[in-house]
């Protein structure tokens, strides 16, 4: 699987493009309805501040769904989590 993100800033609405790295993103849903993950990947360009940027970083997270279910073989969930990423992001205009 390769996901593809985007991250916007609030204040300003400049996006931050990622994209996880082949393999690189594992998910464990547990059956309380917790969760974990971890993920690598590459930052790929934005808009704004964000205009070419690169770099890679590394993600774990943990979180619960309020809310599951699914539709048409696709899985999706409302809930709350925490990550923390770590990494480099170089910005270059």
């Amino acid at each position: 699987m390769q996901a593809h993100g985007v991250l916007t800033a609030e204040k300003t609405s400049d996006q931050l493009f990622y994209e996880d790295a082949a393999g690189g993103f594992t998910f464990c849903l547990n059956s309380d309805l917790t969760f974990s993950y971890t993920e690598h990947g590459t930052w790929a360009g934005g808009t704004g501040q964000f205009t070419g940027a690169s770099g890679s970083f590394d993600a774990v997270g943990t979180g619960k769904f309020l809310v599951t279910g699914t539709k048409a073989g696709v899985f999706g969930g409302f809930g709350q989590f925490t990550n923390t990423v770590t990494g480099t992001l170089v910005e270059s205009k």
